[in-house]
């Protein structure tokens, strides 16, 4: 897989009908025997089905577009969780303790917000962490947001 120019997706595949019937801004590039190279456009809504169709590492548009706010800059695994989570409408975070797992997932719904996704978001914890984890973290890293805290 390779970016091209900041705008496409070039993937290699055996069944590139697949890909070209199922999303729309996409072509076919090359064809090498039995192999075909798709080019796709690399927006949102284009790397969320290439990742519904089981495509790997398909990277999300906020690793190229989004400018990561906050006080600190992501570590390179909190892009890629970012990443994941942007990527997937439904997923579990599984990160070990300590890894930035609260940082990467304020980063990637503020992104899906900015890209008009998501208008709201609701989070789920232990009261222990609600204010001392969540409600001071997204004041870390995304302080242009608003949020309230109901328990």
């Amino acid at each position: 897989m390779e970016i091209l120019n900041n705008k496409a997706i070039v993937i290699t595949t055996r069944r590139p009908n697949l890909v070209t019937e199922c999303i729309r801004k996409s072509q076919i590039v090359e064809t090498n025997g039995d192999l075909h190279k798709v080019a796709v456009h690399w927006g949102l809504d284009e790397a969320q089905a290439l990742n519904k169709l089981k495509i790997k590492k398909v990277p999300s548009p906020i690793l190229r577009d989004y400018k990561w706010p906050g006080l600190h800059k992501p570590m390179e695994h909190q892009k890629d969780t970012a990443n994941f989570l942007t990527l997937n409408q439904r997923a579990f975070c599984f990160n070990e303790q300590g890894t930035g797992k609260t940082a990467a997932a304020i980063w990637a719904a503020d992104y899906l917000m900015e890209q008009k996704r998501v208008y709201r978001v609701l989070i789920v914890c232990p009261l222990s962490i609600m204010q001392s984890a969540w409600q001071a973290d997204l004041f870390k890293f995304a302080m242009h947001r608003k949020v309230g805290v109901a328990y």
